[in-house]
């Protein structure tokens, strides 16, 4: 699916939370319809370089090629 729908994601750093604090920041792309479709989502602790770079190389691991946009 992220072949055909994936050139174009967006990450929402601002969608937030649960009762614990933590914010749910999901991949979502769209389809040529217009309709969108979450890849993947991740909870993080800490919102810091080193956690972005990790969270964005595991996410190049898992689709394996690059979106176009993010």
């Amino acid at each position: 699916m992220h072949k055909d729908f994936g050139d174009i994601i967006s990450f929402d750093t601002t969608f937030l939370c649960n009762m614990y604090r933590i914010p749910f920041e999901p991949f979502v792309g769209f389809s040529h319809h217009g309709k969108s479709t979450v890849f993947a989502a991740v909870l993080l602790l800490h919102e810091d370089t080193e956690t972005f770079v990790w969270v964005f190389n595991q996410w190049m691991k898992c689709m394996g090629n690059p979106s176009k946009c993010i």
